[in-house]
């Protein structure tokens, strides 16, 4: 006898495929997929049923949004080269729940040309409702997605974040956008159970038609730079065009939604990867610092201070925070499925490789200054993901060459850890919020480590020292650290978390509210509890993290 179909397309009153936990329609919609042995209280044939009818008919208007933000998505078309520039290209992929835009589907539109049309599409006020949703990104959502990101004034401060907001358009429209969704979710506070009001759909349409904007935008730049001549790359250029794919893919994290995340990932890949091949010295390496003085010469405004910083200008610190938040994103994606990231070869050129000690140089992208998690854990979760890959390729072959070179780096690692955690955890100079992401970010790479070195599921005794660490930091009510900023260790902690614990990652979640669909935390409990009910299941050996949430296809980017 087949499954019963979930109660959600029961309502419906559509056909569902009885895929669990969340069946493909439900799923399609990102709407909620509910399941239970037992009819559901609003499932009355009365008020509450028609209630709830209109509650779900909300979701999907919500989601048709997103979708339509879809109708455009940065495509890398497959050449010899695994990643160029060159190869990248933007496209209107087909869809049926595309919106009309300005111009015919695939003509490139200038800057201002969207600006044109961005303000014939709206009411007299839309300019007002754009410049309120720019100051809300600059004093709000900025500062929500990226906590621990406390540039010093005198390094150049935010002023860079401003400065691309005003000057590039294929900026300005995913920051409009972003802000929307942020708003959108305030106004929903206290509106689950209705449609939209007038000022809540005036939002979503600000966001939809910014979106159409800025991919058509970043579209015309990527044609325009594709037909250069070998060789005359502008550095300017390509740094910003870089910075206007990565917005997107902030903007794609924020929504949570659809896995045009991973489209717009290996375009930026792509683009960077040439940047630096494109400019290695005749040693081989990639002199971040000599790249950035051609993309724009450092800050005069503090000439003749001794300021013990580089007072980077705004292209630099724009370059700086964009490349830093590519390698996060790109080691997570490579965890997440595991496969070794796209840029492991360079982070010896860029990141710190070992925990910072005293008397060693300072390398150019301290990433825990943009995202709290240091360089160093970054380096270490792309050697175990790539030995993870290896364990993948070699299931089934008893000669496999490399296990015990694999063994040998997974103990040194298990060394550097322990190092670094001892060193945090004594480390006074930094501010308690800082240290304690650190520490988050330690214990999930020892916790991953075990995944990978032991083929299995840990035992309890092994993981619960690293787990409880996370735990006691999400379920503390003096807790300061923002659940953003360690979202990938509240993840593993909680795939390794015992079936007591497992109330204080929901918990943790369910306090963030509305917001909650801001970012990656809705979405990092979907497939908590998806491997969650998958735990009794799943085998004993020869498993790896992507087995409990139902395959490396199945991720989020968890950042």
């Amino acid at each position: 006898m087949p499954a019963p179909a979930c109660w959600t397309c029961r309502l419906r009153r559509k056909k569902c495929d009885r895929t669990r936990p969340v069946c493909r329609g439900c799923d399609d919609l990102s709407i909620d997929c509910h399941y239970s042995p037992e009819r559901p209280q609003w499932m009355d044939g009365g008020y509450k049923q028609k209630q709830r009818a209109k509650f779900v008919k909300a979701q999907v208007i919500q989601g048709a949004t997103s979708r339509r933000a879809k109708g455009f998505a940065v495509q890398v078309q497959p050449l010899q080269q695994e990643y160029g520039s060159s190869a990248i290209e933007l496209h209107e992929a087909s869809s049926e729940d595309t919106s009309p835009s300005s111009g015919e589907p695939g003509t490139w539109v200038s800057s201002a040309d969207a600006a044109t049309f961005v303000r014939a599409g709206h009411p007299t006020n839309q300019k007002e409702t754009d410049d309120f949703l720019t100051s809300l990104y600059l004093d709000t959502v900025f500062p929500h997605l990226f906590p621990l990101y406390h540039p010093k004034t005198f390094a150049g401060g935010r002023t860079w974040l401003l400065k691309a907001i005003l000057e590039q358009p294929a900026i300005y429209h995913p920051v409009i956008s972003i802000s929307a969704y942020y708003f959108t979710l305030l106004l929903a506070r206290d509106a689950r159970q209705t449609l939209r009001t007038p000022c809540e759909q005036q939002v979503w349409d600000t966001l939809a038609l910014h979106m159409n904007c800025s991919l058509k935008i970043i579209q015309g730049e990527m044609a325009a730079f594709n037909k250069r001549p070998c060789g005359k790359e502008d550095p300017l250029k390509q740094a910003r065009l870089l910075g206007a794919i990565i917005q997107q893919l902030i903007f794609d994290t924020a929504m949570a939604q659809g896995a045009d995340w991973n489209l717009h990932l290996t375009a930026a890949l792509g683009l960077f990867r040439d940047i630096i091949e494109t400019r290695r010295q005749a040693d081989g390496t990639f002199n971040l610092d000599a790249f950035l003085q051609t993309v724009a010469p450092r800050s005069s405004i503090f000439d003749g201070l001794n300021l013990h910083m580089r007072p980077w200008s705004d292209d630099q610190n724009a370059f700086r925070f964009f490349s830093a938040f590519l390698i996060y994103a790109d080691v997570i994606s490579g965890v997440m499925s595991g496969t070794p990231p796209k840029l492991q070869p360079y982070h010896g050129m860029l990141i710190a490789a070992e925990p910072a000690s005293d008397g060693c140089e300072v390398p150019t992208l301290e990433t825990e200054e943009f995202i709290g998690c240091p360089g160093w854990v970054l380096a270490v979760l792309g050697q175990i993901s790539s030995i993870d890959a290896s364990q993948k390729a070699s299931r089934g072959n008893a000669f496999h060459g490399r296990a015990e070179g694999d063994r040998g780096i997974l103990a040194e690692i298990k060394t550097k850890l322990q190092t670094g955690l001892r060193d945090t955890q004594v480390d006074s100079q930094r501010d308690l919020a800082a240290d304690q992401v650190a520490e988050a970010w330690i214990h999930g790479a020892t916790l991953y480590l075990l995944m990978v070195e032991q083929r299995r599921r840990p035992s309890q005794t092994e993981t619960k020292d690293h787990v409880q660490f996370i735990a006691r930091l999400i379920g503390s009510p003096a807790c300061q650290v923002s659940l953003r900023s360690i979202m990938w260790p509240f993840f593993i902690a909680g795939v390794l978390a015992e079936k007591e614990d497992e109330i204080i990652f929901i918990e943790a979640v369910s306090k963030l509210g509305p917001l909650k669909a801001f970012g990656s935390a809705k979405e990092a409990l979907s497939l908590l509890e998806r491997a969650w009910l998958a735990r009794d299941e799943t085998p004993r050996h020869d498993w790896r993290l992507s087995d409990c949430f139902g395959g490396e296809h199945r991720y989020g980017l968890l950042i």
